[in-house]
């Protein structure tokens, strides 16, 4: 009994964090809405320069000059 009496603040910090972070996340949750994630939204700008590329030449282009002034495109979708 003395251990749990040692551990009942974690364990109420630790339920308290889950309820909050749940009731925060609940609209979002109900409603079906993802998250924007920045790498995943920037990945697909910094290939588009490249799709466009093979569109138009049917060529895979193996630099970008729309990232850092200049890329290899292995870097952006290895193949």
């Amino acid at each position: 009994m003395n251990q749990f009496r040692k551990l009942l603040p974690d364990v109420v910090a630790i339920l308290l964090f889950a309820v909050i972070s749940f009731a925060y996340f609940f609209p979002a949750v109900t409603e079906g809405r993802i998250l924007a994630q920045h790498d995943a939204v920037a990945g697909i700008g910094a290939g588009h320069e490249m799709q466009k590329y093979q569109e138009r030449t049917g060529e895979r282009t193996r630099w970008t000059n729309s990232i850092f002034g200049g890329m290899p495109t292995y870097q952006l979708a290895p193949s």
